[in-house]
């Protein structure tokens, strides 16, 4: 089943999936919340 995915199809999952994620992360950093950026990566 796996085979029949794109890497296009594969890219857009991983990236709404991790994209909300790696915003928010932006975010805390950018506001100087070092420890709260690091919980959501653990």
């Amino acid at each position: 089943m796996w085979h029949q995915f794109s890497i296009k199809d594969w890219t857009e999952v991983v990236w709404d999936y991790f994209w909300p994620i790696i915003d928010e992360v932006t975010k805390r950093i950018a506001n100087g919340e070092y420890e709260e950026a690091e919980k959501l990566l653990e």
